[in-house]
């Protein structure tokens, strides 16, 4: 059986802070961060204030201490780091998204994972409508190597805040404005 992860979040600014928040309130461990910002670090110790701080995130990857990596920076890092921690034996909690294009992703798509290893990619916006327009019509599209979903950040649907017709699908696709 696997011992709890020790964590190390790459990327401590908004999203990053975000996920050491969850991670603090399930009482999950958080052993390093890495931001190249002094600032970002420094706001990340009132959710980790044990955490080993890294300016670069390769130290962080290379922790001997470290056995789950969240990477929580901007979309053109993720691949690079995806990679290094992968081959580092880390499990990986990847925010969206996994690359900054297709033929990042296409070369994702070879990396394997090494036995009992955790690899995912975090995306939570399964109930917008242009997420659901593409589920339903994932068999019309063909198989995809990467997606972007572009949409609104704000309430729920059950909110009814896609009441707008501006929000509603059109017969080709999600509806543009």
């Amino acid at each position: 059986m696997k011992k709890p992860p020790v964590f190390g979040v790459i990327g401590t600014g908004f999203i990053g802070r975000i996920h050491l928040q969850a991670l603090q309130s399930l009482g999950l461990t958080v052993g390093a961060v890495a931001d190249p910002s002094a600032e970002a670090l420094k706001a990340a110790t009132s959710f980790a204030p044990q955490a080993r701080q890294y300016a670069d995130w390769r130290e962080l990857v290379a922790d001997p201490d470290i056995t789950a990596v969240n990477i929580c920076t901007i979309n053109a890092m993720h691949a690079g780091i995806l990679e290094a921690a992968m081959v580092a034996g880390k499990d990986v909690f990847c925010e969206k998204t996994l690359t900054a294009n297709g033929p990042e992703a296409r070369e994702a798509l070879k990396w394997k994972p090494g036995a009992g290893q955790v690899v995912q990619v975090g995306y939570m916006k399964r109930f917008f409508p242009a997420s659901r327009w593409a589920k339903e019509n994932l068999a019309s599209i063909g198989e995809p190597i990467c997606a972007t979903v572009r949409s609104f950040q704000g309430g729920l649907a059950d909110e009814k805040m896609f009441d707008s017709p501006d929000w509603r699908p059109t017969a080709d696709g999600p509806a543009r404005t």
